[in-house]
């Protein structure tokens, strides 16, 4: 049983050393590809959680100008290989009551066309600010996988779409580590299924 046990945790390892995170953004003082709003800016002190830069994002109100398109035939193939996306989201420490965050994260491809996925709870991807709160980094994970079944396969281009909104006065987003991946539990299923087959030989 401890055999067993010590394969399927090595198997699981392998597993996630081969299937890493494609990182789509990570904003070293360039876009990445990405379309910014006006007035963003490569910081390298609030929101750093790959290498040495973060993307500050300064946006009053909702916008829909932080998107990427993915084109090139490399990354819509990392795209369809995985299901999963994430990014890091920061606050700045809090100087009043306030609130920003991100409203919905769309999906456009060839097919069927836009899916929009909203937080639940809509709090999971905010920030509320009161004087003297100490900024924090929320981990945003999206499960693209049902766009599967009603876009072209392989769609010849995918966006990705930020939908921000803000109270107006707390407008300062910072991102970093947008990447694509595997969830865990079929990197899981990848490992135990190199299992199976390593033991039928």
């Amino acid at each position: 049983m401890r055999r067993l046990f010590i394969c399927i945790s090595v198997a699981l390892f392998l597993a996630s050393a081969c299937y890493a995170d494609v990182v789509i953004g990570d904003w070293e003082q360039s876009d990445d590809g990405w379309n910014l709003p006006p007035g963003s800016q490569y910081e390298p002190i609030i929101g750093v959680t790959l290498h040495d830069w973060s993307l500050h994002v300064t946006q009053s109100g909702y916008s829909q100008d932080l998107y990427v398109r993915l084109q090139d035939v490399g990354h819509v193939a990392d795209f369809m290989a995985n299901d999963t996306f994430k990014i890091d989201f920061t606050s700045r420490d809090g100087t009043s009551v306030g609130w920003n965050g991100i409203s919905a994260i769309s999906i456009n491809a060839e097919g069927f066309g836009l899916h929009t996925f909203e937080p639940s709870p809509y709090s999971l991807w905010r920030f509320d600010y009161w004087e003297g709160s100490i900024g924090w980094t929320i981990p945003v994970e999206l499960d693209y996988s049902e766009v599967f079944d009603t876009i072209t396969n392989p769609p010849s281009y995918v966006e990705i779409i930020f939908a921000l909104n803000s109270d107006g006065t707390h407008n300062d987003f910072y991102f970093d580590n947008a990447r694509l991946t595997p969830e865990p539990m079929t990197i899981a299923l990848l490992g135990l299924g190199g299992l199976m087959l390593r033991r039928r030989k």
